[in-house]
């Protein structure tokens, strides 16, 4: 089986919108509805769970009425951290039949152009390694520091979603962190490497832009998503 955790439980402060950004709407659709297309319309996924803030349960369900996905989606409730949303997501999903062959794909939901071609590419480099994989541009331009010294861009990676896992690897690391008290980690790849885990690294895609602030939505509105 191969599932995915959307997620969206954020409440995007910093653009200081009236609604979180997911619910932005661009050609009168939200961003988290854009997202969750790309994976419930993929041939390769099995199961799409949507990780929402609690506190807009009601206009989540309302979109997914409209837009009738409420029966392809599973909603579970986010944490207070993006660490803990993840770790609900799995939490709901061991809950399921599952086996060691699973993979679960973790996914921004504020990241709506992400194309199919990159997820199935994370999802092929996951099997084929038996090891994580994630998403990842490359920097162009000269790095410094504060300091001004310049940094090797060959050893700077900008980090995406979809990252791509063994399931019962990455519930088994979410679990012992959260045993630890340890829950405000912020990237899967990271918790994977802090496993000594192999991650592999897939070339990802400059319009797989994570929203963020004003600059980006004024972005995402000159291009299509693929």
């Amino acid at each position: 089986m191969i599932r995915a955790i959307i997620l969206t439980g954020g409440k995007g402060t910093r653009l200081q919108l009236s609604l979180p950004k997911q619910f932005y709407l661009l050609n009168n659709k939200p961003l988290f509805i854009m997202t969750l297309e790309k994976f419930i319309t993929h041939p390769l996924i099995d199961e799409v769970v949507l990780v929402y803030n609690e506190e807009f349960k009601d206009l989540y369900t309302k979109y997914l009425k409209e837009f009738s996905y409420q029966s392809k989606v599973k909603m579970v409730a986010g944490g207070e951290t993006r660490q803990l949303s993840v770790y609900n997501g799995l939490q709901y999903l061991m809950n399921k039949n599952h086996s060691n062959e699973d993979i679960v794909i973790i996914h921004d939901g504020s990241r709506p152009f992400v194309s199919q071609t990159l997820i199935t590419k994370t999802i092929n480099s996951c099997q084929l390694n038996q090891a994580s994989a994630v998403a990842i541009t490359h920097l162009n331009d000269t790095i410094i520091d504060r300091k001004y010294k310049l940094l090797k861009k060959e050893n700077v990676l900008v980090v995406q979603t979809p990252q791509t896992f063994i399931f019962t690897q990455l519930y088994a690391w979410h679990k012992k962190l959260f045993e630890q008290g340890i829950t405000n980690l912020t990237d899967d790849g990271q918790i994977a490497k802090m496993n000594k885990a192999e991650v592999c690294y897939i070339e990802g895609e400059k319009t797989n832009i994570k929203v963020t602030d004003q600059e980006d939505l004024d972005l995402i509105k000159n291009f299509e998503g693929k």
